[in-house]
């Protein structure tokens, strides 16, 4: 019974460590997306990427007056997305181009209605702006939800199958510490990944940082928790382990009280045969007499 209830435990333990990372990296992915986490970081590089998409001077040029003429603003086309530039912004010049698209880039590319799932967006875009959009957030963190969940409830299922429950809040927190302690840098990740995706990489895993610290706090409480508890001896038993507990025992005082019968008849047993004996000895001697 206790090889079968170590494996098990075992068992939970390698799923709930497998979900723990799971749920940092979707934490880390979800919180590292929050717009105004990720705007920041994108303004930077937005000039290299509104210059891969569209060169002001090559598209508008000579002509660049002559767009007011035909219709209140220009739209242009990259990949699956359509941005569009009023037509007092273009009178004004290329830099004034330049500026609005910097600034409108990133909300529109965020806030765009992705007609799809998640992933299916990603395969079939030529560009997947939807990595870094808002319904990315809402995956990813729907994601953390749920790797949440299931981490409580394999947590749960090692509290009641083992015997000493104060010890699990110890190794379970070991446990989140362990698996907390890749988010405390990603850099040494950015050398492993392709070169293409390490930029987009380290826009997601910006608040890894801070994951790591949440969860070295919580994996903290924990074991301190199961200290408290082993010091003060609190045994978080349920009533199915105490009815058990009483079932042992009667089990118990059933053998003891068997074992006592046994004795006390092995007892009364010798003691007739004590007095069987010596009568036998008495009745000889009188016969000898007479």
């Amino acid at each position: 019974m206790g090889f079968i209830r170590g494996a098990v435990i075992t068992l939970f333990g390698f799923v709930l460590a497998i979900c723990l990372v799971l749920m940092n990296v979707s934490i880390t992915f979800a919180s590292s997306l929050e717009y105004d986490e990720l705007k920041p970081a994108l303004e930077s590089s937005a000039e290299g990427i509104i210059g891969s998409i569209l060169d002001v001077e090559a598209v508008f040029g000579e002509n660049l007056n002559n767009y007011c003429n035909f219709d209140n603003e220009y739209i242009f086309n990259y990949g699956n997305e359509s941005f569009t530039i009023p037509c007092e912004v273009i009178e004004k010049g290329e830099d004034s181009i330049s500026a609005y698209i910097r600034d409108n880039f990133i909300e529109q590319i965020y806030y765009a209605d992705y007609d799809c799932e998640f992933w299916e967006c990603v395969k079939t875009s030529d560009i997947p702006f939807v990595l870094i959009s808002d319904k990315a957030r809402v995956y990813w963190a729907g994601n953390a939800f749920l790797l949440s969940v299931m981490s409580l409830v394999l947590f749960g299922l090692i509290f009641l199958v083992a015997e000493k429950r104060p010890s699990k809040f110890i190794s379970v927190g070991i446990l989140l510490a362990f698996c907390s302690l890749p988010f405390k840098n990603m850099d040494w990740i950015l050398k492993l990944v392709p070169a293409q995706v390490a930029p987009l990489f380290s826009l997601l895993s910006q608040k890894a940082h801070f994951v790591f610290v949440i969860m070295l706090i919580i994996s903290v409480v924990l074991i301190l928790f199961g200290i408290v508890a082993l010091i003060f001896g609190w045994k978080m038993k349920f009533k199915d382990d105490s009815s058990e507990n009483k079932n042992q025992n009667l089990n118990q005082i059933k053998v003891v009280s068997k074992e006592e019968v046994r004795e006390i008849v092995k007892e009364e047993l010798s003691k007739k045969n004590i007095q069987n004996k010596k009568h036998n000895k008495n009745n000889l001697s009188k016969k000898k007499k007479n």
